[in-house]
């Protein structure tokens, strides 16, 4: 591992330790205004498993906030034991080492792979996996994955893209929630939407001018007034009662259709 440059405010670098089983991890922190060419104001370094490389690399802002959280905010925990809460009701953190750490780290990990989910890891990387609320969104994130269709995973994949997502709740929230999607699989430009709308009828024209219209503007027409978002995979939007009705009454198309799911599923 080769890294250096600025997280969460801490100037970090990473590199491969000399034993070949760790990685080295510098964190430092410079005042506001502090001049970089004299010594930093606090810093630490650490030792962390190279097993952990791909996991550190993709949740650096997580990793460095956390290792740099002071020790007063942390709490060893055994599992199963409910967290404590200090005066005015602020819940302490996990440390490090606890087993349940090492638990939404393998969940975090599993989460991750899914080759359905390429945009996935962007929505992770502020994980607080010293959080006990956020271990527990983890593990039932990982859960509903496990029970996803392909299908079902690119339609969630796309509605993360087409929803303001804030945070893991909302990730979670999405994910349980994927029958209110309509997923549209190789509609991915404006140009394409406008001839599905137009081959199913949604955007009623006579047959013998169809090769004359402009399909991107109906697609940019119709994604201005219902929103969404394309994808690699496809296109997403909210389901809406109209479309789907459309879809549902159109007339048998000529040749092959384009798939059409909601929420992951196949309409046949």
């Amino acid at each position: 591992m080769d890294y250096e440059g600025w997280v969460a405010g801490y100037k970090v670098r990473a590199i491969n330790w000399i034993d070949g089983k760790n990685i080295y991890l510098n964190i430092a922190y410079y005042a506001p205004g502090a001049s970089l060419s004299r010594p930093p104001a606090q810093e630490k370094s650490f030792l962390l498993p190279k097993e952990q490389e791909e996991l550190i690399r993709t949740n650096m802002h997580s990793v460095v906030v956390n290792l740099m959280t002071p020790p007063e905010y942390r709490q060893a925990m055994s599992p199963g034991q409910e967290p404590e809460t200090k005066e005015g009701g602020m819940q302490m953190r996990l440390s490090p080492k606890d087993p349940q750490v090492n638990e939404a780290l393998k969940a975090l990990n599993r989460i991750c792979r899914y080759a359905d989910l390429p945009n996935i890891r962007r929505y992770m990387q502020n994980v607080d996996v010293l959080d006990t609320d956020s271990i527990n969104d983890l593990k039932d994130l990982a859960s509903q994955l496990s029970k996803m269709s392909s299908k079902e995973m690119r339609c969630f994949s796309a509605a993360l893209d087409a929803e303001s997502v804030n945070g893991l709740k909302d990730v979670l929230r999405i994910s349980k929630n994927l029958d209110d999607y309509t997923f549209l699989p190789n509609i991915c430009t404006e140009t394409e939407l406008g001839q599905f709308l137009v081959s199913t009828g949604y955007k009623d024209f006579p047959e013998e001018v169809q090769p004359y219209l402009d399909y991107r503007k109906i697609g940019i027409e119709y994604y201005a007034e219902r929103g969404g978002a394309f994808t690699a995979r496809g296109y997403v939007q909210r389901k809406g009662p109209e479309l789907t009705q459309e879809i549902d009454e159109s007339p048998p198309q000529k040749g092959p259709e384009p798939e059409i799911t909601i929420g992951g599923m196949s309409l046949e």
